[in-house]
């Protein structure tokens, strides 16, 4: 199963809802913690019943007593809704640890409803002994981050049709050139050397574009990277994005970007995880590519300098024939 959270390739991820508040307090938002359960199924829920004030960028999760069947666990067992509508979301179990996780892209000052039908069973075959809900609301806030900007380049040796399909682990929120279908994206253009694309229409491109929403963002573990100060940003961006087989267009590109919002705070904690952030965003190329360079930053804000395990970048690869370059990155 999928779930949601925030992206864009020009990607940025979605953002963690307990940055920024104490120890405890994020440790409450950002896992199932203790609820009063009144299913012997269910361990507890996060956030917890009645609970207000929760950031738009949090993740809410259902924790099991016993392991799940996860064909039960499917969105017509699991229901989310906001006074009589039904927002756009994914389900997602994760039988190690026995819990359902549910991601949607949150909006300001709105009561979430969620409602975990009888139809769910355990792998025992015991089922819920009658429909669970529990309800939230959030701040006033909007979300600090998401899924931001993955962008695509395209650089075949010559003028060539291809197709490129993203399959996101999440809730799409833009697609550009417009596309059929937003959740599940596909573009059909003619690319050239240069990395001019044409679509259908005969409209001409630098790169594609798309934006979602993935809690599974949140999932990727900051255990090593760079404390960069607001003043060293820019030189090391533009640096690193070397040092990764950028292009000056795409350094260019990405830095201006991303700047702005390194900028906003005294420190961030900056890692790259570009092979995480594929399991979340699988992109799919036809003709197969005979390059394909993706990168992907991780962010967080910091008041003050943190002790963190240096980060062990890789090299370049050569661009050879058909190469496709990709750059996105989230706020945790």
């Amino acid at each position: 199963m999928r779930e949601s959270y925030l992206l864009t390739w020009w990607l940025v991820a979605a953002s963690l809802g307990a940055c920024g508040k104490d120890d405890s307090e994020a440790e409450s938002d950002a896992k199932p913690t203790a609820a009063a359960a009144t299913d012997a199924l269910i361990a507890s829920v996060s956030p917890t019943d009645g609970k207000t004030g929760v950031p738009t960028g949090t993740s809410f999760y259902v924790r099991f007593n016993e392991e799940m069947d996860e064909t039960t666990l499917v969105k017509g067992s699991v229901k989310l809704t906001v006074g009589d509508t039904s927002p756009e979301f994914e389900v997602d179990y994760a039988a190690t640890d026995k819990t359902l996780s549910i991601d949607a892209a949150l909006r300001p000052s709105q009561t979430y409803k969620v409602e975990l039908s009888t139809a769910i069973k355990s792998k025992a075959g015991k089922a819920l002994a009658k429909a669970y809900v529990w309800s939230f609301t959030t701040s006033d806030a909007a979300p600090s981050g998401g899924d931001k900007k993955p962008v695509i380049y395209l650089y075949p040796e010559t003028e060539t049709a291809v197709r490129v399909e993203v399959d996101f682990a999440g809730i799409m929120k833009i697609a550009h050139p417009q596309v059929a279908d937003l959740q599940h994206p596909s573009w059909d253009v003619v690319a050239s050397p240069d990395g001019t694309l044409r679509d259908a229409a005969g409209a001409e491109h630098g790169y594609l574009f798309w934006e979602g929403h993935s809690q599974r963002l949140a999932a990727i573990p900051m255990d090593s990277g760079f404390v960069v100060s607001a003043s060293d940003s820019q030189g090391f961006l533009i640096e690193t994005m070397k040092r990764l087989g950028l292009n000056q267009r795409e350094s260019d590109d990405f830095v201006t970007y991303w700047l702005g919002s390194l900028l906003e705070s005294p420190f961030n904690l900056i890692k790259f995880a570009p092979e995480e952030h594929a399991q979340i965003a699988k992109l799919s190329v036809t003709p197969t590519p005979d390059t394909v360079l993706r990168v992907f930053m991780l962010f967080q804000p910091l008041e003050r300098p943190i002790a963190v395990t240096p980060q062990e970048l890789p090299a370049a690869p050569e661009r050879r024939g058909f190469t496709v370059v990709e750059w996105g990155g989230a706020r945790r």
